[in-house]
């Protein structure tokens, strides 16, 4: 397939969709078609089940071949991102250093965030004076409060990640948080990202992210689902599930999928 437009150069794209990993066979022949096609054009490969060991480590140095995996078609798939945002990060990311593998990873919007928040310990009187105000039956304690000049984003999301470990989210980006210490620093996870993560012990962490759930594991980022729209969040389910719940119009009641 051949896309081209007056502002973006014409792609070659074939698609693979194998049990086992694509070779450098494949890489070869869809190079050797960019011979006949004018010098700006570019050839890119996509392949479900992923690429060898020579093919990945061939791309690190060579950039004539664009290489999409699994991630990439279900980050578009899901609603993630487009495929207009995805090559334009990847010709972003490419063009500060060599190669034609990025992770999908490196193609979601870098955080833009200063230093991570400094916390004091809260007075028994209430944050700035005003008093909690517990419901019979419940104890409130404050424990943190955020100096007054951090202002990083809007804060929709709090979740538990065992112990005293707290993970707030912000449209800015993913703040981990220990209760005990005070300590605060921010987490690889993606920005612009709803409502409160969710940690579990079979799927880790799992974040909200413009229409996909993702699951967070070290620094890489995997498609869980997607076609989520509207206002979102994530709730546990019996067997240690993942539920995910959508309201795309107050009207409309929700829909959920698992």
């Amino acid at each position: 397939m051949c896309r081209s437009c007056s502002t973006t150069p014409p792609y070659i794209l074939e698609a693979k969709w194998q049990r086992k990993p694509v070779d450098a066979t494949a890489r070869a022949k869809i190079k050797e078609r960019l011979e006949s096609r004018p010098p700006s054009a570019r050839a890119v490969l996509v392949s479900m089940s992923g690429f060898t060991a020579p093919v990945r480590n061939s791309a690190d140095f060579h950039a004539s071949v664009v290489l999409l995996d699994h991630s990439h078609v279900a980050a578009m798939a899901s609603g993630l991102i487009s495929a207009e945002f995805l090559f334009h990060r990847y010709l972003a990311v490419t063009g500060q250093r060599d190669g034609s593998y990025v992770s999908l990873a490196g193609l979601l919007p870098e955080p833009d965030v200063g230093p991570p928040p400094s916390f004091l310990r809260s007075s028994a009187q209430g944050i700035n004076g005003f008093p909690a105000i517990p419901e019979p039956g419940v104890t409130v304690t404050h424990v943190l409060t955020a100096d007054g000049t951090w202002t990083e984003g809007e804060i929709s999301g709090l979740a538990h990640t065992g112990g005293s470990g707290l993970l707030w989210t912000t449209m800015s980006g993913m703040l981990r948080l220990d209760a005990a210490t005070g300590r605060s620093s921010w987490t690889s996870g993606p920005v612009l990202c709803k409502g409160s993560a969710l940690v579990t012990p079979d799927s880790g962490t799992l974040l909200h992210n413009e229409e996909a759930v993702l699951r967070m594991t070290d620094d890489q980022v995997h498609v869980v689902g997607g076609g989520l729209k509207g206002h979102g969040w994530l709730m546990s389910g019996p067997d240690h599930t993942a539920w995910a719940f959508t309201t795309p119009e107050p009207a409309n009641g929700m829909a959920g999928t698992r």
